[in-house]
Parts: C-alpha cells; sequence; structure tokens
C-alpha cells in the first residue's frame, strides 16, 4: 500500500509512511495541531462537538429533527452546510492547516442524507435561488463550499466520499456533484472499512465504480482487520482500480512488523 490515515501522531512519526493523512478536526468536534508532515485532513459538516454545545445549528428534517448520532444511522451530529458563520470557521482551520502544510483532505462534506436540511436557512436560499428542483440546489451548495476551499488550498485538495458510486446517488444522497467536482479536486479518496474483509467482491465492485465515475486521482481507504491476512487480500481487491490505497489506524494496530506488508503488495 501507499501510506496511511491516522489520528495518532506516533503513527505518523515512528512509521514514516510515504503518504500520510492526519485528523485535525475530528467528528467529535476536537481540534488538534495541524503537521507539516501530513495532509491535514478536517472533518467539515460532520461535528458532534456543535451539535452538542450549540445545537441549533444542526441540519433538519421536514418535520424539524436535527440530525444527531441518536438517530438510526448516524455517528455523528451534522452541522447544515448553509450555516455560514460555522463555514467561515471551517475555512480558518483550512487556513491552519496550509500554513503547515499545502495538502488538505475534506471529510464529511456536504448534506447528511436526503431529507436535509429543511431549516428556515434552507428553506429561504432554496426559494431565493436560480433552481427549480432541491437535489440542484443542495448540489450547488456543496459545490461552492469546495470551491472556496479550493482557493485557498495551494497543493492537493482530496474530497473524502461516501462509498455509493451508484451514478447520481451522492448528489441526492448528500449533495456531492462527483462531476462538477472532478473539476475541483485533485483526488477523491472512498473508505471502505471492514473489521474482517471475510468476503471482497464487494470492495472490488466500489472501487470499480468509483473508477469509472471520477477523472480526479481516486484513492481507496481500508483498515486493519482481525485477522491481518485478510488486509491483503482487500489491498489485491482494489488495487487494480486505484492509483493509490491508504489504510487507517494507530501506531498500536499498525506496527513496524506489519507496516513493511501494509505498504507495499
Amino acid at each position: 500500500m501507499d501510506g496511511i490515515t491516522t489520528r495518532d501522531p506516533d503513527a505518523v512519526e515512528a512509521l514514516d509512511p510515504a503518504i500520510a493523512f492526519y485528523t485535525v478536526k475530528r467528528v467529535d468536534g476536537e481540534t488538534v495541531a495541524p503537521r507539516a508532515d501530513a495532509v491535514n485532513s478536517i472533518a467539515c459538516f460532520g461535528d458532534s462537538g456543535t451539535g452538542t454545545d450549540d445545537p441549533d445549528r444542526l441540519a433538519v428534517d421536514g418535520v424539524g429533527e436535527p440530525a444527531t448520532a441518536t438517530r438510526p444511522g448516524f455517528d455523528w451530529d451534522w452541522v447544515c452546510p448553509t450555516d455560514d458563520a460555522y463555514r467561515d470557521r471551517l475555512l480558518d482551520c483550512i487556513d491552519d492547516c496550509v500554513a503547515a502544510s499545502p495538502d488538505v483532505r475534506l471529510m464529511t462534506v456536504g448534506f447528511p442524507g436526503e431529507a436535509f436540511c429543511q431549516c428556515e436557512q434552507c428553506d429561504r436560499s432554496f426559494k431565493e435561488s436560480e433552481y427549480g428542483d432541491r437535489v440542484d440546489w443542495r448540489a450547488a451548495v456543496v459545490t461552492e463550499f469546495v470551491e472556496s476551499v479550493a482557493q485557498r488550498v495551494p497543493g492537493n485538495l482530496t474530497l473524502t466520499a461516501h462509498p455509493d458510486p451508484y451514478p447520481g446517488s451522492l448528489m441526492r444522497r448528500r449533495g456531492v456533484d462527483l462531476g462538477a467536482l472532478d473539476d475541483v479536486v485533485d483526488e477523491v479518496l472512498v473508505p471502505l472499512c471492514d473489521p474482517s474483509y471475510e468476503t471482497t467482491y464487494w470492495l472490488e465492485t466500489i472501487a470499480r465504480g468509483f473508477a469509472a465515475a471520477v477523472e480526479s486521482r481516486l484513492t481507496v481507504q481500508l483498515s486493519v482487520p482481525s485477522d491481518r491476512s485478510r488486509l491483503d487480500a482487500a489491498g489485491r481487491a482494489v488495487t487494480p482500480h486505484a492509483d493509490q490505497v491508504i489504510v487507517g489506524g494507530s501506531r498500536e494496530t499498525l506496527r513496524d512488523e506489519d507496516f513493511p506488508a501494509v505498504q507495499t503488495f
């Protein structure tokens, strides 16, 4: 494989991979200092810390229920992407990151689901927009945000995509228009994590789908399974379709004796 993604500074320092994605802003809201020796990664609208401290910023569905981690299918709280003050905070965080290192990875980009967001700000913005379809309007909101980030990033900009390559699905689910964003970002990163990788056909299917869907460089993210031999099988399944393959973990899970096997097939 080609590198790692981690929240653990010890993993970056001890393993010295060819490429390291380091999480600076996390979905729990915690922010740490960016690194000069990594691609600094930012959780954008997934932010449970903000959801706890300022719940009025969360995206809401048609009956006013917020996008919180307590809902089925949600692992964290999700802030409305039209919240200008919150977006400004994200841009400030990105400025801090590029002051340390030129490359940036964006995570949790877009809306939390098809039913979101129907807050007063979103309803008003949609009505005042040029769009007659809310799906198209949501995609324009997300694309404009990523464009504003791209203007600040002097190096490579990586977009993390929900692992759904079916044509048009990400646009309906998240407001993420891969066709439009292909011209904005340098790389699309797809997390394909599993605790076991007992089967790998689904990895190959999703990786192949994204390879056909994007012109940008494609990176696939794997995780360290309980049976480490299955990581090799997972890597073999996705490598033919990806420009690079990385693995997520900590210094503890990415041990010295494992990393050479993880690094190269």
